[in-house]
């Protein structure tokens, strides 16, 4: 039918779906299939969208420079259109790709940043993300006592929210803060 819209649509949601069932290849041949057909008609937020789910398919197979340079990108089209929540995302997941990275003074600094925007706009679900996040960062660099006080901010809008992330951020309060070393 000539719906270029559509099909970029349905290419990204494909994508999407077989990254989160773990069929990854295919996840990445969607998600690049729908970003040429989005370039091609210059629509830059799904663009930006379909950047930032590619990135989170390379982070997850431990791509982080190609899951790195993906959310850079989708993070400097969101600033230009201003779009806040899509730039909050963003810097979230390049977060965790800083910390995967190992690059720890960066991840903090990223996260705080999408955590004060979040809070900006009052997105509960995205605050309770971030500070789950910002808590599995200040873990891995020895900063106990704050990880926990960010993932039991987190596990409190988890709660208040009724979702399952609550488990996993219960788990993680759940065992015991190393002692010093």
């Amino acid at each position: 039918m000539g719906n270029l819209r559509g099909q970029a649509a349905s290419l990204s949601n494909l994508g999407i779906v077989y990254g989160r069932v773990g069929r990854h290849s295919e996840a990445i041949a969607s998600l690049k299939a729908s970003l040429t057909i989005e370039r091609k008609r210059g629509d830059q937020r799904s663009q930006a969208d379909t950047l930032g789910s590619l990135g989170v398919v390379y982070e997850r197979l431990g791509r982080y420079q190609e899951a790195f340079a993906c959310h850079q990108e989708s993070l400097a089209i969101y600033r230009e259109l201003h779009d806040r929540r899509g730039e909050a995302d963003t810097l979230n997941y390049l977060g965790v790709v800083y910390q995967r990275l190992g690059h720890h003074d960066e991840a903090i600094t990223t996260l705080e940043a999408s955590l004060a925007i979040r809070r900006e706009l009052g997105d509960r679900y995205g605050q309770a993300e971030g500070l789950r996040a910002l808590g599995d960062v200040l873990q891995v660099v020895g900063h106990h006592q704050p990880a926990r006080a960010a993932w039991h901010e987190a596990l409190v809008i988890y709660e208040a929210l009724q979702v399952p992330e609550s488990d996993e951020v219960r788990t993680r309060l759940a065992t015991p803060a190393p002692g010093p070393v």
